[in-house]
Parts: C-alpha cells; structure tokens; sequence
C-alpha cells in the first residue's frame, strides 16, 4: 500500500503541536510588535490572525491507495502566525490524529514535526494566498491501516487560496468544502 503525498496544507489543520513553550527553544524570531505602521507594511493585512493559535480540529482529505479519502480530527497541533505574514506550524506528540474509512476500516494519518507557511493577502479581502514554504527536517507523515504502519511524504511546497473568518477568540480556515478551527491562545505569535 503506497501512501501519497499530503493534500491538505499545514496551516489547515492549520497546522501545528509543540507546546508553546518550546518556541523559544526552536530559535524562531521573535514576535514583532503590532502597531499601526506594522500591519499598513505588513504582507498580512489582517491584525486578526496575529498570535497563537490550537487546532480544535476539521475535516480535510488525503490520498491513499490511489483513491481521496476524506479525514476528520487534527486537533492540538498550534499555528504561530506573525504580522510579517510567516507562520509556523507545529505538529508534536499532541496532535491528534486524522481519522478516516477506506474499504470499510479505519484509515489513521499522523503528522509529526514543523511547517512555515507565507501567508498574503489584502486587508480588504478575506481571502489569502499561502504558500508552503517547506517541513523541517524530521517531519514525518504516517499512516496506519488493518493494523500496519506505513510511511508517506510531506508535500514540500505549494501554494493556496484560502478564506477565513476571525474573531478575537476563533479562527476557521475554509479551502473549498473543507473547515478547519483554531481558538486563539496567544496575541502574539
């Protein structure tokens, strides 16, 4: 059984897991301010998505054995979103994974590791532009079916439309007929 490549970009499901603690520890920069002259230069034109934001989990799809399967679950995983537009994905051992059915038993993926993502857009639009900036070294992707493991690949790059809705508290990325929801943890990334 050949696992493809991951269809559903990080920043879904959004896209993220080590604890926030451990974002100094991974020698990531700083959050920048966010004032006024900030967000007018800023490739990310929305004040809203600044912060840090927990996966509560969605639905997407993924490929396996030639066929799309849709996938539930994903939650724990925490995105670092920056006003320059970077945002950082962490998948760590409190990623839930995504569950789904092939053939009539359950399909299990699991990601482990990190994702940086670019995210543009205009402040007039609800509508942004993500592009997969790559996985770290280490990330991995895995699958289990009928009681084996299998090893898959994480798409390396790629680019998104996507749309949102933002409050001070939730998050919900929308990419075609897919949902994803973060709540909000932290105000700067």
């Amino acid at each position: 059984m050949q696992a493809a490549a991951r269809q559903w970009p990080a920043a879904m499901a959004a896209a993220a897991g080590l604890s926030v603690l451990s974002l100094g520890a991974s020698g990531l920069p700083a959050a920048q301010a966010a004032t006024g002259s900030t967000l007018a230069r800023s490739p990310l034109a929305h004040s809203c998505l600044i912060g840090t934001w927990r996966d509560t989990g969605g639905t997407t799809f993924t490929m396996w054995d030639g066929h799309r399967i849709a996938i539930l679950g994903g939650a724990g995983n925490y995105d670092h979103i920056f006003a320059n537009g970077i945002d950082h994905d962490f998948w760590g051992r409190n990623a839930k994974p995504y569950y789904g059915t092939y053939r009539g038993h359950r399909l299990t993926e699991i990601i482990r590791g990190s994702n940086t993502l670019t995210i543009r857009g205009s402040a007039r639009s609800h509508t942004l532009q993500l592009t997969e900036d790559g996985w770290s070294a280490g990330s991995s992707i895995s699958y289990r079916y009928q009681g084996r493991t299998y090893s898959g690949s994480l798409g390396q790059s790629g680019k998104f439309t996507m749309n949102f809705r933002c409050t001070a508290r939730k998050l919900t990325w929308l990419f075609k007929r897919r949902a994803d929801h973060e709540t909000r943890v932290g105000r700067t990334p």
